[in-house]
């Protein structure tokens, strides 16, 4: 009965699927739009078609980096990687390629983007979601990330970023020492790495109190210093705290870590720290210790905490950066070792920024010849301490070596370089009357300018020569203003050179030291030595500097001067001891060899103050003539409380001051005023002459001469006393020959004297006076050996008689001269016109009651 209704059922079954498949046919198309389940057209069934659930599709979130042994990644780095960076990327590279597989490294560009990356460092260029704040993670921090298809190797710091590359090539690229091939390496999310550090010493970093997240770092955005200090300062405390702190600029932050480069004041310490509650303001004038000091500044905090580190006002302070030494380069200063190189280095460094230098205290340096010709330039403050120079002269050659002998040893240099500006004056002439050179420079300037064409101070006698160009030197303003203090002294029809040397705003010192010349050993000719002390820097002052000279020899070439000054104006040399060299005389013509200590070249307003000679007196107790200063084109001269065998200006002095001083011999050539204030003069060097007209320059001085307490002094009694020597010569000296136009005396004595002890050392020095005022004083004794010859009738050489005429006194005024016993005046065609006075009252027939004989 059941396998009859199974049947059953069944073929009813097929049957009404025939019947259905048959009724169908009658209606092409279905439809059922009353959703009824039944054809509108044929009323059949109509077969709905369930929808399909749509299923959750399988998320493949692995990247494939390597398929087949060939890569499918390119590396990307961040623009301008470090090259720890670069080392330790292309040292992937290099494995993957011993392993066949070839990867190509872009750097991080909007246009190059690949499918499948490996993005290493901070990518900008990328999408936003790839950039990565490396400072969340910390220095030690680091991550490996897949992000939407692209995986990023991120560090903290590079050292950190390197130590991920490692772990890419090692965890994620399976590639170790033992690894020959490598055919499919791919990575899933839950490979991703993030470790973040949070073990520093420092975990809380305030300022007065607050959070150092509200400061930020400050810096002038022109100052390269300022900027890499705070770049390091920046990643230093990232690295001790985790704080990044951002940067900007100078004011525009009201709470500031804030770093300064000052312009260099050259007095103070050099370097201020202050703490307050608007920050840490760091303030240097020198900017090469800058990111030193600022770096150490918190260093040295970070090593003493650990834990909570607060600033506070009590961190402030300030520290003398200004001084440095010699022996911080290197010098030995043992007296042996030439040192030249190492102070040469420490003056270079401190005239790059300003700094003042010192020797070590009580040292001694020798200098050789390793300096082969150079001069150790001074630009900044000098302090030597009471340290010892030995300048060896004595292996130096005159000719093979001159370059080494004609080089200054220390250079006083100006900060600025010298300007030829002869093309400024083509077509020009200057005159005595002009006020203004007819440009402006925009600074002050010391102007020197030559005529070629015109020669003076054309030198008479056993060391004659052809003369010199018609030259001087005047002090210009910025707007090109002739100083009243050096108007033009000569007519210049042209100019054929013209020089300037700027006027340093900053005045500097340089000095307090003693310096022993171990004398050449070259023959006797004008082979001039100058390793000496030279300034040629205007706003000077040198001072406390003792030279002496040993080891000399019967053979011996001169020398410029121990201390000499030249192209410059306002410099003072001051407290300064000089021992003259003995004489030598030029091997062919038996002429004295002029050596100078102290001396000056083109230079304007130069003071020697408290200057004096240890070895005044020679062992008889007589003084030596020695040449001990010389000047040459100078102006405005000024010397008081010196005590000098000499005081001599060879060639065009301009205006000459000297009080309160003692000289063996005065000698003056020139123009202008000089003033003589409480001196005191041995005549027995110039013939019995209180001041020399030499004779060699035409015995000119073209000026007035004021004299205001002289004492004239004499061993020889034999001696007749004079104020002045001069003379005439038939000779052509480029100028007509000038005694002093006005001459005023007032307080004039005689003393003679002699020595009973004498001594090396000024303030030991004892004289008995035998006899005060004993005699007539003379005006100018050797001119009276002219009185009856008519010099306008000399012819020198040239053949023009009118250079031989020499121009006499206009006036001579003498005022309270009650112990000179008498006058004698030179009774000479050309003082015919002269005024005579005695306290006030004129004496018109001075020529029979005081003329010569």
């Amino acid at each position: 009965m059941h396998k009859t209704a199974k049947r059953i059922c069944l073929i009813t079954f097929l049957l009404l699927t025939l019947f259905l498949f048959i009724s169908c046919g009658e209606c092409d198309f279905h439809v059922d739009e009353n959703k009824d389940g039944f054809c509108d057209e044929c009323n059949e069934l109509v077969k709905v078609e369930q929808p399909q659930i749509p299923q959750e599709p399988v998320v493949d979130d692995s990247l494939v980096l390597i398929e087949g042994g060939e890569a499918k990644f390119t590396i990307v780095l961040e623009k301008n990687s470090s090259s720890t960076i670069e080392k330790a990327v292309n040292k992937l590279l290099k494995t993957l390629y011993s392993l066949g597989i070839s990867v190509e490294k872009l750097y991080d560009e909007p246009d190059n983007i690949k499918d499948t990356e490996v993005l290493v460092g901070t990518v900008t260029n990328r999408a936003e979601k790839y950039r990565f704040d490396k400072y969340s993670l910390g220095a030690k921090g680091y991550a490996i990330q897949i992000i939407d298809g692209k995986l990023l190797i991120v560090g903290g710091s590079d050292e950190s970023l390197v130590k991920a590359i490692g772990i890419f090539e090692k965890d994620f690229l399976k590639i170790s020492k033992n690894t020959e091939k490598l055919e499919e390496v791919s990575i899933k999310s839950e490979d991703s790495i993030l470790v973040i550090q949070d073990d520093y010493n420092v975990t809380s970093l305030k300022i007065c109190g607050n959070d150092i997240r509200e400061y930020t770092i400050s810096f002038d955005s022109t100052d390269k210093y300022a900027s890499v200090a705070a770049l390091e300062l920046q990643n230093l405390i990232y690295l001790n705290t985790g704080c990044y702190l951002s940067a900007s600029w100078l004011g525009e932050s009201d709470k500031s870590i804030s770093i300064k480069t000052l312009e260099n004041s050259h007095f103070g310490d050099g370097f201020s720290v202050l703490v307050d509650d608007s920050g840490i303001s760091f303030e240097t004038e020198f900017p090469d210790k800058l990111k030193s000091k600022v770096i150490s500044f918190f260093s040295d905090a970070f090593k003493e905490v650990k834990g909570e580190l607060n600033f506070t006002s009590e961190h402030s302070f300030s520290e003398n950066l200004r001084d440095i030494y010699y022996s911080d380069f290197g010098a030995c200063a043992d007296g042996i070792t030439d040192d030249f190189s190492e102070i040469k280095a420490c003056h270079d460094y401190a005239n790059k920024w300003g700094h003042k230098v010192f020797a070590d205290k009580n040292k001694t340096y020798y200098i050789g010849k390793e300096g082969n010709g150079e001069s150790i330039i001074v630009k900044t403050d000098t302090d030597w301490q009471g340290a010892k120079f030995v300048f060896d002269d004595s292996d130096i050659h005159p000719t093979e070596e001159s370059k080494i002998r004609r080089a200054p040893i220390f250079l006083i240099e100006s900060d600025k370089p010298s300007i030829e500006l002869t093309n400024k004056f083509l077509d020009k002439s200057l005159i005595k009357a002009d006020t203004n050179v007819g440009f402006s420079l925009g600074y002050a300037v010391l102007l020197k300018i030559k005529n070629d064409n015109v020669k003076q101070y054309i030198r008479y006698g056993i060391n004659q020569d052809d003369g010199y160009a018609q030259q001087e030197v005047l002090l210009v303003d910025a707007d090109g203003n002739i100083s009243s203090e050096t108007p033009i002294i000569w007519d210049y029809d042209v100019i054929t050179y013209a020089v300037a040397y700027p006027i340093d705003d900053r005045p500097i010192s340089v000095g307090n030291a003693s310096v022993t010349t171990v004398a050449n050993r070259a023959p006797n000719y004008y082979t001039d030595y100058a390793r000496n002390i030279q300034i040629r820097r205007s706003h000077t002052t040198l001072f406390g500097v003792d030279h002496s000279m040993i080891n000399e020899t019967e053979t011996r070439a001169p020398y410029k001067g121990s201390i000499h000054a030249e192209n410059c104006y306002d410099v003072t040399i001051r407290d300064v001891k000089v021992q003259h060299q003995e004489n030598r005389y030029d091997a062919d013509r038996g002429a004295l060899l002029g050596t100078y200590e102290l001396g000056a070249d083109y230079a304007v307003e130069v003071r020697w103050i408290n200057c004096y000679q240890k070895n005044f007196y020679d062992e008889d107790g007589k003084i030596s003539y020695k040449g001990l200063f010389c000047t040459d084109f100078c102006r405005n001269l000024y010397l008081e409380g010196c005590f000098l065998n000499s005081f001599d200006s060879h060639k065009a002095l301009d205006n000459l001051v000297i009080k309160n001083s003692t000289f063996e011999h005065i000698n003056c050539i020139g123009t202008g005023d000089a003033v003589f204030e409480n001196i005191t003069v041995y005549a027995d060097g110039t013939h019995g002459a209180a001041i020399k007209l030499r004779p060699d320059y035409g015995s000119f001085w073209n000026g007035n001469m004021y004299i205001d307490g002289l004492c004239i002094r004499y061993f020889d009694d034999s001696l007749e006393l004079s104020l002045f020597r001069a003379s005439y010569a038939d000779y052509n000296f480029g100028y007509t020959g000038q005694f002093p136009k006005e001459i005023y005396v007032k307080d004039v004595t005689t003393e003679h004297v002699i020595p009973t002890n004498p001594s090396s050392d000024r303030f030991e020095y004892e004289e008995k006076v035998i006899a005060r005022n004993k005699k007539a004083l003379h005006l100018c004794t050797d001119l009276e050996l002219y009185a009856t010859v008519d010099i306008s009738k000399f012819k020198h050489q040239g053949g023009f008689a009118y250079l031989g005429v020499y121009l006499g006194a206009h006036k001579f005024s003498v005022t309270e001269c009650p112990g000179i016993t008498g006058w004698i005046l030179p009774n000479t065609p050309q003082f015919q016109s002269m005024q005579f006075f005695i306290d006030g009252e004129e004496i018109e027939d001075w020529k029979s009651k005081y003329g010569s004989k």
